[in-house]
């Protein structure tokens, strides 16, 4: 139901902090590993500089409450964590696109139904199985302070998606492990990275169970979006239609 009210309806909300510190940092990380990958590298000063600004000057609202850090420390909390991105997560990988928009892909679904999927990947790098999927999450909830990764099992239909659009625009086969790389937003969050088995699985399914495209399809052509109160997502601060919704009471 938050889905339709954002993409069908338009209705939309403001961004939280602590996704603009997400942005922050991704706009930074983005900057140095695309710098590296030109084969000319900058410093993790200088992706510090896109970072404040992209953390300054927001494109969208952004709604600050009580609860939310202030300004100084979201500006600290996103600085440590892209420098530890940088100094221990960055050299470790051989990122081969960064940011890559993809071009749209559109899945026949059945029922007359296909379903046009869209993106941009944060990252390609190479695996010893062949090229694969990286993507950085960043959230309280996203990784220990040890760095160890959690909440993964949510992620895999997502990184389905971008390992079809990455296959089909870049003409490589994607077939190492997805990955995700977690960064805790608190003032000492760790950061660290896992790998998230058979995503493209979840979403296009097998001869003994249908994929979430599928399933979705029934949706579209039937126009039924059935509501979620158990999801973290079913809340004021994410859904825009959440003051008017009785499914959550």
């Amino acid at each position: 139901m938050r889905w339709r009210a954002r993409h069908l309806d338009g209705v939309r909300s403001p961004s939280g902090v602590r996704a603009q510190i997400g942005t922050a940092i991704h706009a930074g990380a983005a900057a140095f590993d695309q710098a590296t990958l030109d084969g000319y590298p900058i410093s993790i000063a200088d992706a510090s500089d896109v970072l404040v600004n992209t953390l300054d000057y927001p494109q969208e609202e952004v709604v600050w409450t009580a609860d939310d850090p202030s300004k100084t420390q979201a500006r600290a909390i996103a600085l440590r964590l892209l420098s530890r991105y940088c100094e221990l997560i960055a050299p470790t990988k051989r990122y081969i696109a960064v940011e890559r928009r993809c071009d749209n892909l559109t899945i026949d679904v059945g029922n007359g139904i296909g379903i046009e999927l869209t993106g941009t990947t944060d990252r390609i790098r190479e695996t010893h199985q062949g090229p694969a999927i990286s993507d950085l999450k960043s959230g309280l909830r996203r990784a220990t302070v040890n760095g160890d990764v959690v909440s993964v099992r949510t992620d895999g239909p997502q990184l389905g998606v971008y390992e079809l659009l990455a296959e089909q625009t870049t003409g490589l086969p994607i077939t190492g492990p997805a990955e995700i790389i977690g960064m805790q937003t608190r003032a000492n969050g760790g950061i660290g990275f896992q790998t998230v088995p058979r995503t493209r699985e979840i979403l296009i399914g097998t001869q003994e169970s249908p994929g979430l495209l599928q399933m979705a399809g029934t949706m579209f052509k039937e126009g039924l979006f059935p509501p979620n109160p158990s999801s973290t997502l079913c809340s004021e601060k994410y859904c825009p239609v959440f003051g008017h919704c009785r499914y959550h009471n």
